[in-house]
C-alpha cells in the first residue's frame, strides 16, 4: 500500500527532479560549447603568436602566403578579442558552479524519493519538499540565458533528460 506521503510528493518531486536534471545537463551543454571556443581561440591564437616569428617569414616571401597568414592573423586576433570581451573563462567557471548546484539539487531529489519508497514521515516531507523547491526555484532563477544554448541544444539537452530520467518516466522506479 502507498503512504499519502508518497502519493502527495511523487508526481511534484518528478516534476522537481526533471527540471533540476534539465538545468544540471544544460549547463553542461553550456561548458562543453565554451570550452570548445576557449580551446580553439586559444590554439589559434598561440599559433598566431609563435608562427608570426617562423612562419610568418617565409609565408610573407610568397605573394599567396601573405594573404594566408593575413587571414590566420586576423581570425587568431578577432577570436582573441571575443575571447577576452566574452569573458569565456570567467563563464566556464560560473557555470561549473551552477552545474555543481544543481547536481547536488538532482542527487537530493532522488534521495528525497527514495525516502518517499521508504514510508517517510508526510511532516518531514512536505518540509523537505519545501526546501527542494526553494532551492530549485532560487537557482533557475540565478540562471541567465546563455548564447550557446541555442534551440537544437535545448531539444538535444531535452533527449539526454529523457534518456537519464527513463526509469522514472517508464514508472520502474
Amino acid at each position: 500500500m502507498v503512504t499519502s506521503s508518497v502519493e502527495s510528493y511523487w508526481e511534484p518531486s518528478f516534476d522537481t527532479l526533471y527540471d533540476a536534471c534539465f538545468y544540471e545537463l544544460a549547463s553542461e551543454q553550456i561548458i562543453t560549447s565554451w570550452s570548445r571556443i576557449h580551446i580553439v581561440s586559444a590554439v589559434l591564437t598561440a599559433i598566431a603568436a609563435s608562427g608570426s616569428a617562423v612562419s610568418g617569414w617565409a609565408l610573407w616571401a610568397d605573394p599567396h602566403g601573405k594573404m594566408v597568414w593575413g587571414c590566420i592573423a586576423a581570425i587568431a586576433s578577432l577570436l582573441a578579442v571575443i575571447h577576452s570581451v566574452l569573458g569565456v573563462p570567467h563563464r566556464i567557471k560560473e557555470e561549473e558552479d551552477r552545474r555543481q548546484r544543481f547536481c547536488a539539487l538532482r542527487i537530493d531529489l532522488e534521495t528525497f524519493r527514495q525516502n518517499l519508497l521508504l514510508r517517510a514521515d508526510p511532516v518531514d516531507s512536505e518540509k523537505a519538499f519545501d526546501g527542494l523547491r526553494c532551492r530549485l526555484r532560487e537557482s533557475v532563477s540565478k540562471t541567465p540565458p546563455d548564447i550557446v544554448l541555442s534551440h537544437a541544444a535545448r531539444r538535444a539537452v531535452q533527449d539526454r533528460v529523457n534518456e537519464k530520467l527513463k526509469k522514472y518516466i517508464n514508472g520502474r522506479a
